[in-house]
């Protein structure tokens, strides 16, 4: 006997969503993200699309994420070399024969280069050279070399003399450290050009040697051996409540591997730490003498009205400039590069820094930080200030991940508003540019508290407020409280408060700011990277049914803008397709609204298995990470034979039949 037909409203008090019938089409079982892992040798073996149905540790997970440096570097030739610039000579751990490298190079991927429409790009001046994936269209184009044309436009990059001298702990932060003394805030170390000198001098730098990618960035076999040397006990001392193992957790878009810590560093960290902990309990105990004696004016700084403009999130990994680029074209006004780790940055990391890169289209950007800290954060803001060009700068405070949170920084400051105080002072004292920061709506299920101190942020230096309608321990368990965001609204009246969570449609976006009219405008995450059009659709008021030939038109666009960021040689080439698909593990859960029933869709409604409009549509559709990779493959040619590929980010967070979540993810918004 046939069971009866459910009807919308029922499915969708399932979080089921409510597709057409005709659509639905039986599936075999849904699968756990966790077993969704592309392994080009299983493709091969098997001859079809196939994923890992092994259950993946975190362990494991992250191996297959991210691959050893070594795969990549068996016979990379020398950027340098190929520009006759290499300044290392029998040293560098690149290839330096071109002949040889020319013969093993796979044959170039078909159409123009993208850089070739570029002004950066003259023809055999390419930035890569004969590395590039369209090399025979610069060799056949040798004659239309153009002299002395300007670098490319990306700002906000490292310098090598700023990371020489982060490294050696020569930078003067004297600014920095006045505002934290101004402040009544202890600092355990002394930073300063005469103390760095004295520092080189007991303890010298070891040199670095090693060679550079494309993008300027060292390798992860370049990096410093952290833990191997003996630590300075002057650094000991110091903040370390974010050390470089959190980078993990934390975004990489220029594709380097994490560098680990180990044991006897970590402690050292942690007793760090503990310094900085007791610093500030003391500074807490007398907050109230230190600021009748000694509070320094905040300063005036220049203001960004946010009232209306569609604000991108600081999207981790996935937020990356050429995705930010893409959304740019779409219609959003303001836009946040990655999360940052304030350590990181102090200390030169280049793959840190590159998530601070800007492109000339992204006319109201910001840098946002993260750090548990006063002073290592007035460092960061002093460093920020004298070397990164950014309308303002956001200080990541609902930041969810265990690693982060446990080292006293993110969602765990949600708790120590006094902490919040002193690096919201500390910060604003030393910016030219607003201050902002994204928080939740409190730590604990049952505990929203950050009502009670978010009317005081204005006085303490803070521009604008993001509020994140969800606690930390629930994650994405529950949908967003927008209710709270407008109490919050209301009780905070001379602060620009932005709402983020659970936006997927102009008409949701209508009723959340017309509910509540001071809200100054809505941040777009998890929505916009399902769809970015969203801004499209705000803008104009409709609802955009769009096909499946322009949705890949948008991934197109991206692959061009990641080509020419990352690179078109092969590492960059690669580089483009595993953001690609990390994109695409959020993408495939649009649903084109022909489809549906009712519209517009709902950002926690799961989709069952139904068939598009057409075979490419369907194809968009996929869960399975096998077809992701297919779709790469026409826009960015075949993967290679060591190819694999696992989701970073568990983005399946759908509603299940209690109406909580099935799944968590970790991307903001």
């Amino acid at each position: 006997m046939e069971k009866p037909e459910e009807s919308a409203e029922a499915r969708m008090s399932r979080g089921l969503a409510p597709i057409k019938r005709e659509y639905i089409r039986k599936a075999a079982p849904r699968g756990t993200i966790d077993d969704k892992i592309y392994k080009a040798e299983q493709q091969r073996n098997n001859g079809a699309s196939k994923v890992a149905s092994e259950k993946k540790s975190r362990r494991k997970m992250k191996k297959a994420m991210h691959p050893k440096a070594s795969q990549f570097r068996a016979g990379d030739l020398c950027f340098n070399h190929a520009r006759d610039q290499c300044p290392y000579g029998d040293k560098c751990k690149f290839n330096h024969d071109i002949v040889a490298y020319a013969a093993a190079k796979q044959p170039d991927l078909p159409g123009r280069c993208p850089s070739s429409a570029m002004p950066e790009c003259p023809y055999g001046r390419c930035l890569h050279t004969c590395c590039l994936t369209f090399c025979s269209e610069h060799l056949q184009n040798m004659h239309a070399r153009m002299p002395d044309l300007p670098e490319p436009p990306t700002t906000n990059t490292l310098d090598k003399d700023l990371q020489g001298s982060l490294r050696r702990s020569t930078y003067d932060f004297g600014r920095a450290q006045e505002v934290l003394s101004n402040l009544g805030i202890k600092s355990s170390w002394r930073f300063g050009k005469d103390t760095g000198s004295k520092q080189k001098a007991q303890h010298p730098a070891p040199e670095n040697n090693a060679p550079e990618d494309q993008n300027g960035h060292e390798h992860e076999d370049a990096q410093p051996e952290i833990g191997l040397q003996e630590p300075d006990p002057k650094r000991q001392k110091t903040d370390s409540s974010a050390p470089a193992d959190v980078s993990a957790a934390a975004a990489d878009a220029s594709g380097a591997a994490d560098v680990s810590i180990p044991a006897d560093v970590s402690t050292a960290a942690a007793d760090a730490s503990g310094a900085c902990i007791g610093a500030e309990a003391a500074a807490e105990a007398g907050s109230a003498h230190a600021e009748t004696e000694a509070t320094p004016p905040v300063r005036e700084k220049r203001r960004i009205d946010f009232k209306g403009k569609l604000y991108l999130a600081p999207l981790t990994t996935v937020g990356n400039l050429p995705f930010r680029r893409v959304c740019k074209q779409l219609g959003a006004d303001i836009t946040c590069g990655e999360m940052a780790l304030a350590t990181n940055l102090l200390q030169g990391q280049a793959s840190e820094w590159a998530l601070l890169k800007r492109h000339p289209s992204e006319d109201l950007f910001g840098v946002q930080v993260c750090g548990g800290y006063a002073d290592s954060l007035a460092r960061c803001a002093q460093l920020l200030e004298e070397h990164v060009d950014a309308d303002f700068v956001d200080v990541n405070m609902g930041c969810p991940i265990d690693l982060v949170c446990n080292r006293g920084a993110g969602s765990s400051l949600l708790n120590k508003p006094q902490r919040i105080e002193q690096i919201s002072r500390s910060m604003s004292s030393i910016l030219s540019c607003p201050l902002t920061i994204k928080v939740r709506k409190g730590y604990y299920d049952g505990d929203d508290n950050v009502h009670a101190w978010l009317p005081k942020a204005p006085s303490w230096g803070v521009s604008a407020a993001t509020l994140h309608g969800r606690t930390r321990q629930q994650r994405y368990t529950k949908l967003a409280d927008w209710e709270y965001i407008q109490s919050a609204t209301a009780a905070a009246p001379g602060l620009q408060l932005i709402g983020n969570g659970d936006i997927m449609s102009f008409t949701e976006y209508n009723e959340r700011t017309v509910a509540c009219p001071d809200l100054a405008t809505v941040m777009f995450a998890r929505g916009a990277l399902i769809k970015p059009w969203l801004f499209t659709e705000i803008k104009e008021q409709r609802h955009w049914d769009i096909s499946a030939g322009e949705r890949l038109d948008i991934f197109k666009r991206f692959c061009s803008h990641g080509l020419l960021h990352w690179g078109s040689d092969a590492r960059g080439v690669e580089s483009t397709r595993r953001f690609l698909l990390e994109w695409m593990s959020f993408t495939h859960r649009y649903i084109p609204l022909e489809l549906m029933e009712v519209v517009p869709q709902r950002l926690h409604w799961r989709a069952p298995a139904y068939v598009g409009r057409s075979q490419l549509e369907t194809l968009l559709a996929s869960e399975s990470a096998a077809d992701w990779v297919r779709i790469s493959e026409m826009l960015l040619g075949p993967v290679p034979a060591n190819f694999s590929f696992a989701p970073k980010h568990k983005a399946n967070a759908y509603a299940n039949s209690e109406g909580g979540m099935a799944f968590e993810a970790q991307a903001e918004g």
